[in-house]
């Protein structure tokens, strides 16, 4: 019918491929309440630990020293789901947590 028609698409970020450099570690309990624990998996030595909301706000921040496992209150976050962000050396782990 001789009718073309054409689209831009614009791609912002790409969900579901392994970051080349991503930092290695474990977020536990999860879900908590008032208290989780940062372990490395392969690392230690000092870092930045950022929580997000889901509507990508900073809910928490703080630089820790990951030796073994290290505590982090969570006690004034409210109900919900959280991304945590952790920033070593240039390397950057996330994982997802729940808060009871």
């Amino acid at each position: 019918n001789g009718c073309t028609s054409s689209i831009d698409v614009t791609v912002d970020a790409i969900v579901g491929l392994i970051e080349l450099n991503a930092l290695s570690f474990t977020v536990y309990p999860n879900p908590a309440q008032d208290m989780i624990w940062i372990e490395a998996n392969g690392w230690r030595g000092p870092a930045t630990f950022d929580v997000y909301d889901m509507a990508g706000r900073l809910a928490l921040s703080m630089g820790v020293n990951v030796e073994g496992a290290t505590a982090v209150n969570v006690n004034g976050l409210a109900p919900g789901r959280y991304e945590g962000v952790l920033l070593h050396n240039g390397k950057r782990g996330v994982v997802d947590i729940l808060i009871r």
